[in-house]
């Protein structure tokens, strides 16, 4: 008999990701990963892509799932904006298991000590940015996924433009890797900032 776990590889650096998840890699027949996740697969071992082609992944899992173990690899936690869904929404609850990880999320929380059950978080990861001014208003903070479009100065440029300045802005870039980079700031700086935002970053937003 088969089974598919889907692992959370941590917010990107080795180190991150958990002893279990480790174990279950090395033992499983089938790796599926992004380019990047696939480093995290013993040499040899038969991976598969995960590139844009979504679907046909979510294929060769319902057909494979009987008679492999398949390890799914995402980054961070599964819980967070992940692959995770669509995987569990197409299986039955004693086909998978869920392997958590350590997200970007909770790395860059605990990088400035802050708490984050209290945080609204939004993944703005081909997305607009309707609504965000309304997440802003009903919450104290405001914790963003960015992406290529909407990365941290496009963000403060658009809430600047809403007259949004009463806000504190910390983004956190790369985390845990070597090109981690954390910059605290007021919405009209980050604005302002002429920078490549390479990599995964982060926003929170905070009311002064």
């Amino acid at each position: 008999m088969g089974k598919v776990y889907i692992i959370g590889t941590g917010p990107g650096s080795k180190d991150y990701l958990l002893p279990l998840a480790k174990k279950i890699i090395k033992k499983a027949d089938v790796v599926i990963g992004a380019p990047r996740l696939l480093s995290f697969s013993p040499k040899g071992k038969q991976t598969i892509l995960l590139k844009g082609n979504y679907s046909q992944v979510l294929d060769y899992i319902k057909k494979s799932k009987n008679n492999k173990n398949i390890a799914v690899l995402v980054s961070g936690s599964p819980g967070v904006f992940s692959f995770s869904r669509r995987i569990t929404s197409v299986l039955k609850p004693s086909e998978y298991e869920v392997i958590p990880g350590i997200s970007a999320l909770e790395l860059a929380c605990a990088r400035i000590g802050e708490a984050w059950d209290d945080l609204c978080i939004i993944s703005l990861h081909a997305k607009n940015l309707q609504g965000l001014i309304k997440k802003i208003t009903a919450n104290e903070k405001v914790m963003i996924f960015c992406d290529n479009k909407n990365t941290p100065s496009y963000v403060a440029n658009y809430l600047v433009k809403k007259e949004e300045s009463k806000l504190k802005v910390i983004a956190f870039g790369n985390l845990s890797m070597q090109s981690e980079e954390i910059i605290e700031s007021d919405l009209s700086s980050l604005a302002n900032t002429k920078k490549r935002w390479e990599g995964l970053w982060l926003l929170l937003i905070k009311k002064k």
